[in-house]
């Protein structure tokens, strides 16, 4: 957990789902960058048990974020 927490600064530990599991919300960058790894930051929810990775899943936008919500565009 903290190797992650290392590599994707600013990692914010969040309440695991049970006593034994830990959940990291960090920002991994996008792919499509010109270089790898140089584009946007994509939130992801990342779960360990025993401190071992379960899942890692990408984080649906907030409503509650700025510059979110339906595309009004017609």
């Amino acid at each position: 957990v903290d190797e992650v927490a290392a590599a994707f600064p600013p990692a914010r530990p969040l309440e695991g789902t049970a006593p034994t599991r830990t959940r990291l919300l960090v920002e991994v960058p996008e792919s499509g960058g010109p270089v790898p790894g140089s584009g946007a930051p994509v939130p992801y929810f990342v779960d360990f048990t025993w401190g071992l990775l379960q899942t890692a899943t990408r984080r649906a936008p907030d409503p509650k974020d700025s510059n979110t919500g339906p595309d009004t565009r017609s």
